[in-house]
């Protein structure tokens, strides 16, 4: 056997191990993201239910203040540690945090546990509430909606560079239907 036989022969075994490793990285990465299939956000009606009431906007809104403090021109991002829907919609999340800061609106990030009061009304993350110059809130739900929850899908955009009193209805807009890559608090 001479010397380039040797080569042709690891040569052909590297490129096989090589193939292997290739479909099992591709394998593990489908079944990944298989895991991530689409949800409801509010996947138990828990949201619909509470934001029923007319109290639900005071109530919900009294309970962050009590949480955060002052919610004047706040966008508050929901989170819950271990969540993969999380770094699949980091680049929107993040969008959406810059837009925040240039529309002169204070990011703050709430952790959320299962079976925490705010959790209670908040179903799944991640999330976001946005507080117009008064306090009063405009937004309640997920940041986009769609496989990827991407920002091409984003639905709380508009409610960030709303004004105060800007076509102001009787009430928050709270999007509970909304399907994506969610994590449920139960």
């Amino acid at each position: 056997m001479s010397e380039s036989d040797g080569f042709s022969l690891w040569h052909g075994k590297g490129l096989w191990l090589f193939t292997l490793v290739w479909l099992i990285a591709m394998l593990a990465a489908l079944y990944g993201f298989s895991r991530l299939q689409m949800q409801v956000f509010d996947h138990d009606g828990r949201l619909v239910k509470s934001s029923a009431t007319m109290a639900f906007d005071r109530e919900f809104t009294e309970l962050l203040n009590r949480e955060i403090g002052v919610l004047e021109s706040k966008i508050v991002h929901f989170y819950q540690q271990d969540c993969a829907c999380q770094s699949v919609g980091s680049i929107h999340i993040n969008s959406v945090k810059l837009l925040a800061d240039a529309s002169k609106r204070e990011n703050v990030e709430m952790r959320l546990e299962p079976n925490s009061p705010v959790s209670k009304m908040v179903p799944s993350t991640p999330a976001v509430a946005v507080f117009d110059e008064n306090g009063k809130l405009s937004y309640l739900g997920p940041y986009s909606s769609g496989y990827y929850c991407s920002v091409g899908n984003g639905i709380v955009e508009p409610y960030i560079n709303k004004r105060a009193g800007a076509g102001a209805g009787p009430g928050a807009t709270i999007v509970a239907q909304a399907a994506g890559c969610y994590c449920p608090l139960s």
